[in-house]
């Protein structure tokens, strides 16, 4: 039916998008026909330029080089891969792998196109997607955080699909090949410039979630309305790149942060996954960890087929899985727009492609919360979109999103929000926040369909982590930031101190790997202490209450076992105030 002209609503696009997969390619992929193998080389040494060029003589090309790792991206005759491995210089070597992007037609599972419904304008349109995240309440908004969206880029009309002043053009960057994309019309045919202009709709649509979007219906709220979005673009014109620009783009959003160049807090948006692995890029999202920007991923869309996927899988990774709604589809409309029961996770269903844990592995062990991955109401630019702009891409703008990738930003967002209240907050301090107020997902034995035809496969806890994120209680949950001054210490346990004076803080006394552990106290003027052990993935070890200005901890877990060794934190709070320290143990 017509919408009318005079009236300020308008219609939803009929077209449903479906879950993206993405597919590693064996090693020893030939590079562009020409027989040579692309490879990344960790070296024993630093890599100073005698080292590099010591490689470089082994290789075609050089084309990535990152100090910080120790690590290099070259191209090589497949014939010198040995003789790279058996370079003493070389600690190993290992195949670059691509991965790229496809997706399923629109309407394949034959699923209704949503009716045009007539809905008033408003200022601040709330989904049903960020209600069942509970992204909003919070007086954060992101405000003064860079959310580094590492994916396809945005389309050069960006700024006609996200909010004025929402994204950093200045520290934007690409890395990887870009070309003419089949994404785009003829009229005014797009060319890549190898920029982080990109030419897949993917990192719009992240995007979009994490700051909202001028849709159809009115201005949509975002998980985080107030960050700013840095596209890094790695993925090109055909959806596809490569572990190197994947490396490369969080590398250059790390050294943004350690340089300060972009001196507020920063979280890195991973909605990117591969069956393969990497340990170079397991290193670069350490060492941008390392540098205090936080690093959100995804489960991967690989169910039934495969488990969680890489760097999904990695522990120091925060990492999401997708739900959607069962009531979708229902009464009254626009049901998209709907009020979701406030603190029920059996209102969600775990969705049929989101990763699940193999059973190998302890269960929440990969995977931390799950969000809206499944009928995610979000931007998603078809061809005329990316040349003519909204008006022409009227119809093929605003959709409904399915993918791991679309639960990611909910999460992204919230630590964005987690990131304003305490600029200083760690990866173990925000994973924590987040797995402990999560809110526990029932499992479901049986297979059903939800009222939009979407086929639902049982699961359990291998597909929840610890429940469905709740981002209003998890920022309630974050500490306040701590004030550190001239005056912070080193430990002799190689525990860093918040010891500044005046102000609560915890010290490591005893030296490194001696047990038991003693923490000296200060600042909190002889109240009782609430001491918090936490591992370096977040997980309560221990807790215990002191009332003195010294505390020992025995090196046992909450358990009775001895703990493993590894990095630590202790965390101290009484009556509003905190103090931290981080320290490893050493058995």
């Amino acid at each position: 039916m017509p919408v009318p002209q005079d009236r300020p609503t308008t219609r939803l696009l009929s077209t449903i998008l479906t879950a993206f997969f993405l597919l590693s390619v064996p090693a020893g992929t030939a590079f562009a026909g020409t027989g040579m193998t692309q490879l990344l080389v960790k070296t024993k040494v630093p890599l100073t330029p005698d080292v590099v060029a010591a490689i470089a003589e082994q290789s075609v090309k050089v084309s990535f080089v990152w100090p910080e790792i120790r690590s290099m991206a070259i191209v090589a005759s497949p014939s010198k891969v040995s003789a790279l491995a058996a370079n003493p210089l070389v600690e190993f070597v290992e195949a670059d792998l691509q991965a790229g992007v496809t997706g399923d037609p629109p309407n394949a599972h034959g699923q209704p196109s949503p009716t045009m419904t007539t809905v008033p304008l408003s200022s601040s349109i709330l989904t049903w997607n960020q209600d069942m995240a509970n992204t909003q309440g919070s007086t954060e908004t992101g405000d003064g955080v860079t959310v580094a969206v590492v994916d396809a880029g945005l389309p050069q009309n960006w700024e006609e699909f996200l909010p004025a002043n929402s994204v950093d053009v200045e520290h934007a960057a690409g890395f990887g090949a870009e070309g003419n994309g089949d994404f785009h019309a003829n009229l005014h045919a797009i060319r890549g410039v190898g920029g982080h202009i990109g030419l897949f709709p993917h990192g719009l649509a992240v995007s979009s979630i994490i700051v909202g979007f001028p849709s159809e219906f009115g201005p949509v709220l975002g998980a985080a309305p107030g960050a700013h979005i840095l596209p890094i673009r790695v993925l090109n014109q055909f959806n596809f790149g490569w572990f190197s620009w994947f490396t490369a783009g969080i590398m250059h959003v790390a050294n943004l942060k350690a340089s300060g160049t972009i001196p507020g807090p920063m979280v890195i948006n991973f909605s990117i996954q591969a069956q393969g692995s990497s340990q170079v890029l397991a290193a670069a999202i350490n060492y941008a960890i390392s540098q205090g920007v936080l690093f959100v991923t995804i489960a991967g869309n690989f169910n039934p087929f495969d488990t969680v996927s890489f760097p999904g899988r990695l522990p120091q990774c925060i990492t999401a899985g997708a739900v959607g709604w069962k009531s979708e589809g229902l009464p009254p409309a626009p049901w998209f727009f709907g009020d979701v029961p406030e603190n029920d996770a059996t209102q969600a269903y775990v969705a049929f492609f989101s990763g699940r844990e193999p059973g190998s592995v302890p269960a929440g062990s990969m995977i931390d919360v799950v969000a809206p991955g499944s009928y995610v109401f979000g931007e998603w630019l078809f061809g005329p979109g990316f040349s003519e702009g909204r008006e022409v891409a009227f119809d093929a703008v605003d959709n409904f999103i399915f993918g791991t990738s679309f639960a990611a930003p909910h999460v992204a967002g919230i630590v964005a929000r987690m990131l304003e209240k305490n600029p200083g907050l760690t990866q173990s301090e925000a994973e924590t926040a987040l797995r402990s107020t999560a809110l526990p997902m029932p499992n479901s034995p049986t297979s059903f369909v939800t009222p939009l035809g979407e086929f639902v496969l049982p699961w359990d806890e291998r597909a929840t982590g610890a429940g469905l994120v709740q981002g209003m209680e998890a920022v309630a949950a974050t500490p306040h930031a701590l004030m550190y001054g001239s005056g912070n210490r080193t430990g002799s346990n190689g525990g860093t101190s918040s010891s500044a004076a005046g102000l609560p803080w915890v010290r490591v006394v005893t030296r490194t790997g001696s047990f038991p552990v003693e923490f000296a106290l200060g600042g909190f003027s002889g109240r009782p202490c609430t001491m918090a052990l936490y591992d370096v993935h977040g997980r309560l070890i221990r807790r215990w209450t002191s009332a003195s200005a010294r505390t020992v901890w025995d090196g046992s877990r909450g358990d009775g076992l001895p703990a493993a060794s590894g990095v630590y934190f202790v965390h101290a709070q009484g009556e509003g105030l905190q103090g931290s320290a981080k320290f490893v143990v050493a058995r």
